[in-house]
């Protein structure tokens, strides 16, 4: 009898060791299968396969990087837990105490933050983790003055010099067939060719902000540009001037920040008002971990042509977007965007009203010599919906535009940054088919 009780008690203590094992070694796999995911950027894949499994991460190790899946897909408050957990198992083990530094912040916690913060500050860490801590401690620097500063304002001044290859975005070919002059070949006057140029412009702008609590804050800019054209045609140097101005409110809160304000522009050749609008937008942001964040936007503008008021149109646009910081050397950012706009009339041509489909790609990146590297593309396709009187078709416009610029910063505020600016707008209307280069430089002190 006691030898068949003790077989019993034997094989129940091997089915549970087994159970054990077994039970450890999912649970090792899976932790395997998110560092990988991890290392490809991809925490919610990570999150996803470790979460279900978090009863059996009974480790440092496996707490850690379940708090890193968290954290980095916008669960500071699990993160937080997370973290706390494997110092329960490891209370020497820096990188997760650094990275609950990065939670504390995300939810709020600051005092706990700069608490966990010293703990560290006597303890030998390795090089990696150190590089971590000094971030964070510039991003609690950071909060601490914008929490001091609850109003100001701030503004810049701007010199440009450069070439233009076409100041007035005129044709690229002088000569064309209209088909409602029975195909008859016309010359276009010199005036709509295009036209080069060396300019000068000055710039400046400046906004106010003002807290009225923690979360919300009110704000209200305006921006005025001026260039001026060496080339005279018949006494006009096609002088630009553009001013602008918003105002509205932001909130924010941990991750999330929603933005809505009104806006206005004129933009005047010479002494003639060429465009004028106003209009609406609004914006929402979610910061995901330390490197991502996605957004979406909108905008309704209202925009007339005092000179040719047939052409007045109302746009609405909506569009997402998401950036990512790379990371490695020379601390590269990624942007990409795209949007879609419908470009409604407000007379009876519905050859002015057209729908818009763009994305564009930027690059952000430090060079070594002590410059940053600017780059945008952009790509818009214009479908327009009524058919064009004097070319009998309906127009389409493929308009590509690429920004290169390099930013050296000379002293405190004040940059220094030579571009080069390329359009190209492809169209089936030979009047609006051109080319354009622009290139400058731009000297611009912030204050």
């Amino acid at each position: 009898m006691h030898c068949k009780a003790a077989a019993v008690v034997f094989w129940r203590r091997l089915l549970f060791i087994s159970l054990v094992c077994a039970s450890s070694a999912h649970a090792q796999s899976v932790v395997e299968q998110a560092k990988d995911f991890l290392r490809q950027g991809n925490p919610a894949a990570a999150y996803a396969i470790l979460e279900p499994a978090s009863d059996q991460l009974n480790d440092a190790e496996s707490a850690y990087f379940l708090g890193i899946a968290a954290l980095d897909t916008g669960r500071s408050g699990l993160a937080v837990i997370a973290f706390e957990r494997a110092l329960t198992y490891d209370p020497n083990f820096a990188p997760a105490r650094a990275e609950l530094v990065r939670a504390l912040i995300a939810t709020g916690e600051v005092a706990q933050a700069r608490a966990e913060l010293a703990r560290l500050a006597s303890v030998s860490l390795p090089e990696h983790v150190v590089r971590k801590l000094k971030q964070l401690e510039v991003q609690l620097t950071r909060r601490d003055l914008a929490q001091q500063r609850k109003q100001g304002i701030s503004g810049y001044v701007l010199a440009e010099l450069g070439y233009d290859s076409n100041i007035n975005t005129g044709a690229s070919s002088p000569t064309f067939a209209v088909p409602l002059f029975g195909s008859a070949t016309v010359t276009l006057n010199q005036l709509f060719l295009k036209q080069g140029s060396g300019f000068a412009g000055l710039g400046a702008g400046a906004v106010g902000f003002k807290d009225i609590d923690t979360e919300y804050r009110l704000f209200a800019g305006v921006d005025v540009r001026g260039r001026y054209n060496f080339r005279s045609f018949d006494g006009d140097h096609f002088g630009t001037v553009t001013w602008s101005g918003n105002a509205g409110i932001r909130w924010q809160r941990g991750s999330h920040t929603i933005t809505g304000a009104a806006s206005v522009l004129e933009n005047s050749v010479g002494s003639t008002t060429f465009d004028r609008q106003w209009g609406l937008y609004g914006q929402y942001h979610r910061q995901i971990g330390q490197s991502d964040e996605v957004g979406l936007f909108g905008q309704w503008l209202d925009q007339h042509h005092p000179i040719l008021p047939s052409l007045d149109t109302r746009l609405s646009l909506i569009g997402v977007g998401w950036r990512r910081a790379l990371g490695g050397e020379g601390s590269a950012v990624l942007t990409l965007t795209g949007y879609y706009g419908d470009d409604r009339e407000r007379g009876n041509d519905p050859a002015v009203g057209r729908s818009i489909l763009g994305g564009r790609i930027g690059l952000v990146r430090h060079l070594g010599f002590g410059a940053d590297l600017v780059a945008t593309l952009t790509h818009q396709k214009s479908e327009y919906r009524g058919e064009n009187i004097f070319f009998m078709r309906k127009r389409e416009d493929d308009r590509s535009d690429v920004f290169l610029g390099l930013v050296f910063t000379l002293a405190k505020d004040l940059t220094l940054t030579p571009q080069y600016i390329y359009t190209r707008n492809h169209s089936n209307i030979p009047v609006v088919d051109f080319t354009r280069h622009q290139v400058l430089a731009v000297l611009r002190r912030d204050f």
